[in-house]
């Protein structure tokens, strides 16, 4: 397996967990009691895993093919300017969640809003390195850039979806299960 198909991995995974966070939304739209334990997981999910491993693999995986095309190049740079920004979103959402979990008060439609704008802006990220970033990488490569990126880019197994689940997650990987079981 090589690191782009990796990455896709994490990707496919990542939309579970905004499925998981969607549904949540809805739940709050509809007069629902917020789950911030199991909001806070899919937060910190994003906070330490995406923010510490999967964009820093991104970007330096990007920095391997930047100069060998210019539309490719055009994409990166809108998709690691995208990490910025996603990864002060994500950090903003967790600090909100974590305050509403200790009391703190904001407005159900503003915590509302910006868990749906954290989602649309994730998801639609997604899409984009799926549609526009990770097919130019593999119009480029060529066998001896994934031995680089395998060498210097090891995989980090992954505290949700690996096979050491860390156990601060555990609510949560009950939760995508039980999504598969439903087939939801």
């Amino acid at each position: 397996m090589n690191t782009l198909t990796e990455l896709h991995q994490d990707h496919i995974h990542l939309d579970r967990l905004l499925s998981v966070l969607m549904q949540r939304i809805e739940s709050l739209r509809a007069g629902g009691a917020p789950d911030f334990p199991l909001v806070s997981e899919i937060a910190e999910y994003i906070e330490h895993y995406v923010k510490k491993h999967h964009h820093p693999r991104e970007d330096r995986m990007y920095a391997l093919f930047k100069g060998r095309n210019g539309q490719l190049d055009a994409v990166i740079a809108q998709c690691e300017q995208a990490h910025q920004v996603l990864e002060r979103e994500g950090h903003g959402l967790l600090e909100i969640i974590e305050g509403a979990r200790n009391d703190a008060v904001m407005p159900m439609d503003e915590l509302v809003a910006r868990l749906d704008g954290f989602v649309t802006d994730e998801k639609a990220h997604l899409d984009f390195e799926e549609g526009e970033v990770f097919p130019r990488i593999r119009t480029v490569a060529v066998p001896a850039d994934w031995a680089v990126l395998a060498e210097t880019l090891p995989a980090r197994p992954d505290p949700l979806f690996g096979p050491d689940r860390v156990a601060a997650y555990e609510r949560l990987y009950a939760e995508l299960e039980g999504m598969a079981g439903s087939g939801s």
